[in-house]
């Protein structure tokens, strides 16, 4: 039977909506103001004259963006990026995750490996040592450095004790009927834990995809550069234009960009991809993030 919401129950959930619709309005107001910057006029971007609305409406800072041809190849190259770097950080993840969340009984060794993972994700070799491993594996100026070179160590630990949350008579039973460690992994508990996977993805889409500083190192040429990297030089050069070498059609034409107008709309094609992949990965988010973060 359905239990009757009382007058007070009905108050408070109106309150509550009130609350979220608030905080939601206060989560917007910053795209909604960068996107109003994007489509407005320098003189008025200048002026802090643009608030949620734009003023004296123009799509000049997303023409300079998307003109080019490089624009659209470091696209490319970023999607590519996710694609490679995403599918092979959620391959070495599990694979290091499953056998770490068998007790050291069951895997050999387990202790130690654990304290040299935590050993290595609190110190690093720093950025130097980095490089020149990554130059002397003639990764430079390739998509392998931007893609394979890294390992989330706390993102293994996170679907480690996902792991260790599964039910142990599933993988009893299944080892009674001769399935093999990998038939186990792939069968039971990859299926079984696509909440945390998809967590761990997220993760990895939003890092790969809003990195730019190891483009900056690793990558030597402009044609090799990802979107996030190459958005941030366009910037530079656009401000480090000789005004008398331009025709007086780029000129009325940068007169129409301002800093603000420019960094503004690099930002919002930046947030498109994020704001496209999340809504359909968020209902796996909480739980994959709360189940996987403690032990149960």
């Amino acid at each position: 039977m359905k239990k009757r919401m009382t007058l007070g129950d009905r108050a408070v959930d109106i309150f509550a909506n009130i609350i979220c619709g608030f905080l939601a309005f206060l989560c917007l107001m910053p795209v909604i103001h960068t996107l109003a910057i994007s489509l407005s006029r320098s003189s008025v971007v200048e002026a802090n004259m643009v608030y949620f609305w734009p003023v004296d409406f123009t799509l000049a800072s997303y023409k300079e963006i998307l003109k080019d041809a490089q624009f659209f190849r470091s696209f490319g190259i970023s999607v590519a990026r996710v694609v490679v770097g995403c599918t092979w950080q959620i391959c070495l993840v599990t694979l290091c995750a499953f056998p770490m969340a068998h007790t050291s009984k069951q895997f050999r060794g387990r202790n130690v490996i654990m304290v040299i993972l935590m050993f290595c994700n609190l110190f690093g070799g720093g950025l130097i040592p980095y490089y020149m491993v990554v130059n002397a594996l003639g990764l430079v100026n390739t998509i392998w450095v931007l893609t394979c070179t890294g390992f989330s160590i706390g993102n293994a630990i996170l679907l480690m004790n996902f792991f260790r949350n599964l039910p142990k008579e599933l993988e009893e039973a299944a080892e009674v009927d001769g399935a093999s460690p990998y038939r186990i992994l792939i069968s039971i508990f990859v299926p079984l834990s696509m909440p945390c996977l998809a967590t761990i993805l997220l993760f990895n889409f939003v890092g790969h995809w809003n990195s730019y500083f190891d483009g900056l190192i690793y990558m030597s040429h402009t044609k090799n550069y990802p979107l996030q990297t190459y958005i941030y030089t366009l910037n530079s050069q656009l401000t480090a234009e000789n005004m008398a070498w331009l025709t007086p059609d780029e000129i009325a034409r940068l007169s129409e960009i301002s800093g603000k107008s420019f960094s503004a709309a690099k930002v919002f094609v930046a947030m498109i991809p994020i704001l496209c992949i999340y809504p359909f990965m968020q209902k796996y988010f909480t739980k994959g993030l709360v189940v996987g973060a403690v032990k149960g």
